[in-house]
């Protein structure tokens, strides 16, 4: 498998993961001292376990929305990935 094709795994593997809620899985794609960075809300999780955290902890029925550049659903082979959150609140 050449380095594009791991890259692409490695994103798919990481949606996976945050879909079905596989912590322990996410776990082990990421960085003990990884940054995650939301510069809309200028908000920034440093460190695996707090990443984790935010995301199990975050509220709503959340989903990975993973396109183009284009906006368009990724359909695997472009060059880019781009992944969107939505969030659907209890009425």
């Amino acid at each position: 498998m050449d380095d594009t094709a791991m890259t692409r795994q490695t994103a798919q593997d990481y949606v996976d993961r945050l879909e079905s809620r596989d912590w322990p899985g996410l776990a082990g794609l990421l960085a003990h001292d990884v940054i995650y960075e939301m510069p809309q809300t200028r908000e920034r999780i440093r460190g695996r376990e707090a990443f984790l955290r935010s995301n199990a902890e975050y509220p709503g029925d959340w989903h990975l929305l993973v396109s183009g550049p284009d906006g368009r659903p990724a359909n695997g082979g472009g060059t880019a990935l781009v992944s969107g959150m939505s969030v659907r609140r209890p009425a």
